[in-house]
């Protein structure tokens, strides 16, 4: 994630001088949160959730697309609201989208 902030720095710097300064700015307030995410070891990737495609297989769905599309949710879920990464909390939020996609 770093070198995608230094990748960004660099890719601003190459452009109109104009706006630069507005986007190193929001640049930097990005940077700042994802350390302090990281400082507290909450959850920023697939990685980091504390369930997986096999907990998910486990409670009875299948492999594939929708199962990786409920990770991406639960883990969108989770960078919302930190608190939600425990398992049990996790397997009722998967349940719930599974329901979701039933009724669709």
């Amino acid at each position: 994630m770093e070198l995608l902030f230094e990748v960004n720095r660099a890719d601003t710097s190459a452009k109109n001088p104009e706006h630069t300064r507005e986007k190193f700015e929001k640049l930097e307030v990005a940077r700042k949160l994802y350390q302090e995410i990281i400082a507290n070891g909450e959850c920023v990737s697939l990685k980091e959730l504390r369930i997986n495609g096999k907990d998910l297989i486990a409670e009875g769905l299948k492999p594939g697309r929708e199962l990786g599309d409920i990770l991406n949710q639960l883990l969108a879920a989770v960078l919302e609201d930190p608190s939600l990464n425990e398992k049990e909390s996790l397997i009722t939020l998967a349940h719930a989208m599974i329901q979701e996609l039933k009724q669709e």
